[in-house]
């Protein structure tokens, strides 16, 4: 319907100064790293390791532990990382036998000034015959060492080298690296690293999202430190500790679990990994629901939800090794009774396969004035029909759908272009702003669902029927 897509977004990731365009298992730039003056890695920490071939591994460093499926033949132990800074270039000592520190890899034109060559200028002669190469593979596998001794042995051996454009000697030279060289660099995990590392692993679990829609999520929904939010997440908790990570640990988070319904308990093993997020100021709280969350909400302010203790109950403890967190649990009525103290939440997120109209208008009536709300759906017509209550009802202003589509570019010197293929399947995206009101019922009623039936106490003195065509206002007068 013409209503469905209200907005289209453009997110353009860029590639610069390597010209290989994206590789099978992520970008070809590292992701940018913020670190303490102080951040080193530790005993038992997690990290990305960026290999130079454009691999990405989620690994735990622990002392004695071999690095595995590596291009040399070596016994790389891991223990030689802790110490080391983040975002630090990491080589093989062949002479030493272990992981050092290193500057970073060598580009393509330091090898080739390295090795002296000269560039032509035209490469119309050339004939891609395979019989150019003289150096033989039995020769390369002896210096496989990681180093670039195995890339001069090529350039040496090759009888068209000398004769291509500078573009394409580095051309080559970058295509080699991948395979020959050997050099990796630390990156500290971070929710945009994991999302990208559980893509290639669970791609619909996830829902179908991308880094650049867990932005925009974080985005509409104004998620803040010191801010509440509620969080219902059914996309393996990677949004939830998105939440956690923006605010920093700062500001009280209640995660819901629906009954009956394929809730995510906040994936605790992601706070094994982001140990950058002082997880103990984190006020997380699991929320199980019992019953429909509007009939609780609903209830008098002196009645059993706001009589329920707010302590939460502690969770079973979990296995985990380094930064093992454990979060509280919390009952229905409790969560209610404390959404109510604090006035409800300011921010709330909802990432749902499920009915998105279910899951927003049972955790409407916890959502307080200017509550900006996020709604994430596979699907636009679900959205739709959600945007289109919304606007019935009133509840909500700017109620918007966003649809995000990723486009990468490649820049160098007079060859900056984009590439031809995009990622436009990351679902859909309902935002808008709540608008306050003291009778969560009324919602419903305005909806055209049924009203809850008046106790005896409410109902209203029996009369007799007015008469047929009398004016309303005459019927009012006289039942009163």
């Amino acid at each position: 319907s013409k209503a469905t897509v209200s907005v289209l977004n453009c997110a353009e990731d860029v590639i610069g100064g390597q010209g290989a365009g994206v590789s099978e298992r992520g970008t070809t730039p590292t992701h940018p790293q913020t670190m303490p003056s102080n951040g080193t890695v530790a005993a038992g920490d997690w990290v990305f390791l960026q290999f130079q071939d454009e691999r990405r591994n989620l690994i735990q460093v622990v002392p004695g532990q071999l690095l595995r499926g590596t291009k040399i033949d070596a016994k790389l132990d891991l223990g030689a990382l802790v110490g080391m800074p983040w975002g630090q270039a990491v080589a093989y000592d062949a002479a030493a036998q272990k992981l050092v520190a290193s500057e970073g890899a060598q580009t393509a034109s330091d090898v080739i000034s390295k090795v002296g060559v000269e560039a032509g200028n035209d490469n119309r002669t050339l004939v891609d015959d395979n019989r150019a190469q003289k150096t033989s593979i039995g020769k390369l596998m002896k210096s496989k060492d990681g180093s670039t001794a195995a890339i001069e042995e090529l350039i040496a051996g090759s009888a068209t080298f000398a004769g291509k454009t500078k573009y394409s000697q580095e051309k080559y030279v970058k295509k080699k690296q991948k395979r020959w060289t050997f050099g990796m660099t630390i990156l500290r995990p971070n929710m945009d690293l994991l999302l990208e590392h559980y893509t290639w692993k669970k791609t619909e679990k996830l829902m179908g999202l991308r880094h650049d829609t867990l932005a925009g999520i974080l985005h509409g929904a104004n998620i803040a430190a010191g801010e509440s939010t509620v969080v219902f997440d059914t996309a393996c908790g990677v949004v939830a500790s998105a939440v956690v990570e923006r605010t920093g640990g700062v500001g009280e988070i209640f995660n819901v679990l629906m009954p009956g319904r394929q809730g995510t308990p906040f994936a605790e093993q992601n706070a094994h990994f982001l140990h950058h997020v002082e997880w103990g100021k984190a006020t997380v709280k699991h929320v199980t629901m019992s019953k429909d969350f509007a009939e609780v909400a609903a209830a008098p302010a002196g009645g059993a939800a706001a009589a329920a203790p707010a302590s939460p109950t502690p969770a079973a403890p979990k296995k985990g090794g380094h930064n093992a967190v454990d979060f509280p649990s919390l009952s229905q009525d409790a969560a209610v009774a404390r959404i109510r103290a604090i006035g409800g939440v300011d921010s709330a997120v909802i990432i749902t396969n499920h009915d998105p109209e279910d899951a927003f208008f049972a955790l409407l009536p916890l959502m307080g004035g200017s509550c900006n709300f996020v709604v994430y759906s596979r699907y636009a017509e679900p959205l739709a029909q959600l945007q289109r209550c919304l606007r019935k009802a009133r509840v909500a202003v700017s109620a918007t759908i966003t649809e995000n589509w990723l486009r990468r570019y490649q820049v160098l010197p007079e060859r900056t272009h984009p590439f031809v293929n995009m990622s436009a399947a990351s679902g859909y995206m309902l935002t808008g702003t709540v608008v306050h009101s003291d009778h969560p019922k009324s919602y419903w009623s305005t909806l055209g669902k049924p009203p809850a039936a008046p106790t005896e106490a409410e109902a209203p003195p029996s009369s007799a029927p007015a008469e047929e065509g009398e004016p309303a206002a005459k019927r009012a007068k006289t039942e009163g």
